[in-house]
């Protein structure tokens, strides 16, 4: 039988992400910052930010911004090979119940 599942994440302090929810938006939630803070920590616009999120555009940086999101990330003592390979929101996907 298949059954709607939520997204373990790729690293435990990330939180279990629901679906439709992004992991940037957690990774920026858990930093405490606005859409617009994260942006200017990043180099990017918050409609970049909010565009991410929602999925809309795929999450493409430049060096010196992934440069910049590692020095966030490792205030929560992650790196970028922490992350999943795409920040947009997670969709639904089927697991099978023995």
């Amino acid at each position: 039988m298949n059954k709607s599942a939520v997204c373990q994440p790729i690293d435990p302090r990330i939180p279990v992400l629901k679906e439709g929810e992004s992991p940037l938006k957690v990774i920026r939630e858990r930093l405490g910052y606005t859409q617009l803070e994260f942006a200017k920590k990043i180099g990017v616009t918050s409609v970049t930010i909010s565009r991410w999120e929602r999925g809309v555009a795929p999450a493409l940086l430049t060096i010196p911004q992934v440069k910049a999101l590692s020095r966030e990330l490792r205030t929560l003592g992650l790196t970028i090979d922490n992350l999943p390979d795409s920040l947009g929101p997670v969709e639904s996907f089927a697991v099978q119940e023995n």
